[in-house]
């Protein structure tokens, strides 16, 4: 979550200041760039500037335009909860804005800002994002940009931008859309790299000795249906427990990943094995050496079949797992390998079996 705010002291009222409309959600993204969390789109970048708005396409006109310091185009969509386009509709209408950028080179990225800083000189946006990068990095702690690296890094990225659907409370439904397009790769790179961003706008007074003051604190949070699968890593790096199962109950696939989760800490309870949450899954440890042993992963469960070894469990699990799985299941790799759950709730029974054979073994 990214904050923008202006200080102020005293005792402090905070209350909720709706979005008037689409056009304000837009100006408030716009004017506040600080509030758009780009760290957790893309961890590489430290900030993102606006570089246009209302863009004209032959499918109609893109609400904003960002670009980041890496130099990744990130398109915006902007729809309040009202309109009933903040449902599933908005997820193909973003697309087919991306369908149109992914046609464009340098020179229509740099037209962009030219148009939208009303200059004909290439080097303000440099000027921009240094100025704002000096500001925001701790001190000497940032490398300034010139002209010719910042545009090396956007043709870098020429076909590598993200998309991103902003509102102030986001429909469940579009929550699992893009949570489903963001599983879709293509050489080994997301096809459908989609993000949504709940933006909340709050006002504050304060009162000091009759003196009133007042502030407004803009967030950007980033929202999906599962944070197993949001772009966001900071988010996956915080859940507990008990946030893990309320998200894992939404899913199509919660019944087994309860039932393992029931299992692992049936065993957790015995000190045999430890609980860690991931950025990406839940991994079921030995309690001694903390090494994943399985991972209740977004579409899989890993196992981990050097770590057996390493704890002295010289049996062929592997060789066990493909008599009950099939070999197609497992793939290639001989140290480890993640079954996707279809094949798991085929042979859950002895899945199931196959797992406890292992955690009984730990002291």
């Amino acid at each position: 979550m990214n904050l923008f705010t202006t200080d102020i002291k005293g005792d402090i009222q905070i209350e909720i200041d709706k979005f008037e409309n689409e056009y304000d959600l837009q100006t408030c993204i716009e004017q506040h760039p600080e509030s758009f969390p780009i760290s957790e789109l893309n961890p590489k970048a430290c900030l993102a500037i606006p570089i246009g708005r209302e863009v004209k396409t032959e499918i109609g006109n893109i609400d904003l335009l960002f670009l980041d310091d890496t130099g990744k185009l990130i398109i915006v969509e902007c729809k309040l909860v009202e309109n009933p386009q903040a449902r599933r509709e908005v997820c193909a209408q973003v697309m087919e804005y991306a369908s149109r950028v992914q046609q464009w080179g340098y020179e229509d990225i740099r037209d962009a800002y030219l148009n939208y800083y009303q200059t004909d000189n290439e080097n303000e946006i440099v000027k921009i994002f240094n100025r704002k990068l000096k500001k925001q990095a701790p001190k000497g702690d940032h490398v300034e940009l010139t002209l010719d690296s910042l545009k090396k890094k956007i043709e870098f990225s020429l076909n590598d931008y993200l998309l991103v659907i902003a509102g102030d409370n986001l429909e469940q439904r579009a929550l699992i859309l893009t949570d489903y397009l963001r599983t879709i790769r293509s050489k080994g790179k997301n096809k459908f790299p989609i993000a949504c961003v709940e933006f909340s706008r709050f006002k504050a007074k304060s009162n000091t000795d009759g003196k009133v003051s007042s502030a407004t604190f803009i967030t950007g949070t980033v929202r999906a249906a599962c944070l197993l699968t949001t772009f966001s890593s900071q988010q996956r790096q915080i859940l507990q427990k008990d946030d893990w199962v309320d998200l894992v109950v939404q899913e199509p696939d919660r019944s087994l990943r309860l039932e393992l989760l029931r299992i692992a800490k049936e065993y957790e309870a015995q000190g045999k094995c430890k609980l860690v949450f991931k950025t990406k899954s839940l991994q079921i440890c030995d309690s001694k050496k903390s090494m994943a042993l399985f991972g209740l992963e977004n579409t899989s469960v890993y196992f981990n079949f050097k770590n057996f070894e390493k704890l002295g469990f010289m049996d062929n699990f592997r060789t066990k797992l493909q008599n009950i799985v099939g070999v197609n299941s497992l793939g290639k790799g001989k140290e480890a390998a993640a079954v996707k759950y279809p094949e798991i709730y085929t042979y859950k029974d002895e899945v199931v079996l196959f797992m406890r054979s292992i955690l009984d073994r730990l002291n």
